[in-house]
């Protein structure tokens, strides 16, 4: 990430800012990885923890405009972009609960599943990084047109879904009930709330559950 944001300099002068918001992107999902793996309560942490996660979100969508602006000379990658900035943003769900609700969500949230550190870490972030860093790589790869804009959509969107999906349909497998996919968690729990009703809705560990039992994974 920081070696990203340094070496973005050396980057044509159209794509040079985009390189280096996605360098801080990447940071800032780095960053998460580490807080998920052991809440650390540092007042100076929960300060950054919120801007890391609102950073998620502001580098996402300053990343989007850049590359779907149409530009002469530049490659029209919207569609794989857009797909993977999609997946992204769903990344910054837990970071922004955890900003705004602190030691007190989060010890919740492994006291009502005890086993969700791991599905943050190992079945989100982690994954979830990976991937975005082959994006990455493969963007050098077109900007240098190695690669054509076609192969790119192909191979980097094949491999969002399939990190997306696999991800999580392999957590409901290995460690299903004493972890969630919700993507808004309830915690502490009110039954009233606004909250409550997009923890339903947002369930996607449900909708897991029924895919693999369609498929008789489970």
């Amino acid at each position: 990430g920081l070696a990203g944001y340094l070496l973005a300099n050396k980057a044509p002068g159209r794509v040079r800012d985009v390189f280096k918001f996605t360098a801080l992107l990447q940071m800032c999902l780095v960053y998460f990885i580490y807080r998920f793996m052991g809440f650390t309560e540092i007042p100076l942490l929960h300060v950054v923890d919120i801007v890391a996660a609102i950073g998620i979100l502001i580098t996402i969508g300053i990343m989007f405009y850049n590359v779907t602006l149409p530009r002469k000379g530049q490659p029209n990658i919207t569609l794989p972009v857009g797909i993977g900035c999609f997946a992204l943003a769903l990344l910054a769900g837990y970071p922004l609960q955890l900003a705004f609700g602190g030691k007190e969500w989060y010890e919740c949230v492994l006291d009502t599943y005890p086993m969700q550190q791991v599905g943050f870490v190992y079945y989100v972030y982690v994954p979830a990084t990976f991937t975005f860093a082959a994006m990455l790589f493969g963007a050098t790869l077109l900007m240098r047109k190695i690669i054509s804009e076609a192969f790119f959509g192909v191979v980097f969107v094949s491999l969002i879904l399939f990190t997306l999906f696999s991800t999580v349909l392999l957590q409901e497998i290995h460690i299903p009930f004493v972890s969630t996919q919700k993507l808004v968690i309830n915690c502490p729990a009110d039954n009233t709330s606004l909250i409550f009703a997009l923890s339903e809705l947002l369930d996607t560990s449900t909708l897991a559950r029924s895919f693999l039992h369609f498929i008789g994974a489970i």
